[in-house]
């Protein structure tokens, strides 16, 4: 993946964390005067000029960016220098929010499951009359969904592990949490590692 689309924690005026964005978006953000980096080693923060002049650390977490005249420390956080608010994106109704809010499990058997092997159903099957909804919606393995077919979770012995719902958080993909550089530990707690930070958009 190239450094820069890799995802970059974006802080408030106030250091709380309000959602992730490019690599390439937040160098924009700071080159116009919106934000500033922050240095993850001694929590410095720098104009786009004086980052330029920076030295690259071992300790960086993403590789650096090559410009024209030399390299770029590919940033891991920036601070915007004017917003101070908590924007929360609208939540999509669609089979990777639903593995994410389901903890990528199938919700009657507990079996772990990829966005392949993954299959979503209706708890109540439309031809009873269910709606696609957050509260009608789960992920279930492929097995399970052909055993289930049009009939009612208890008329084929099954159980739900939890009631679904929709979340109250917008869900963020696996890969930012996995993958996401330690730095961002320090902002972030363990709640809103799982539950709150917004998506991250590849621009």
């Amino acid at each position: 993946m190239s450094s820069l689309i890799k995802p970059v924690l974006i802080l408030n005026k106030s250091w709380s964390a309000v959602g992730v964005k490019s690599v390439k978006r937040c160098i924009i953000k700071v080159f116009s005067g919106l934000a500033r980096f922050l240095d993850p080693i001694d929590f410095q923060l720098y104009t786009f000029d004086d980052w330029l002049k920076l030295q690259i650390s071992s300790q960086d977490f993403y590789s650096s960016i090559q410009m024209t005249h030399g390299q770029l420390r590919a940033p891991e956080i920036i601070v915007l220098t004017s917003y101070n608010g908590f924007r929360m994106g609208s939540i999509k109704l669609n089979k990777k929010n639903l593995l994410v809010r389901d903890d990528f499990r199938c919700q009657y058997s507990g079996q772990v499951l990829t966005f392949k092997t993954a299959t979503v159903d209706h708890v109540i099957p439309k031809s009873l009359g269910g709606k696609t909804t957050w509260n009608n919606l789960v992920i279930c393995s492929k097995d399970i969904n052909r055993k289930k077919a049009n009939k009612l979770p208890g008329e084929v012995g099954l159980k739900l592990l939890k009631a679904p719902k929709k979340p109250k958080w917008n869900p963020c993909y696996a890969y930012y949490m996995e993958n996401r550089p330690p730095s961002w530990g320090k902002f972030l707690n363990t709640k809103m590692e799982s539950e709150i930070l917004p998506l991250y958009q590849k621009v």
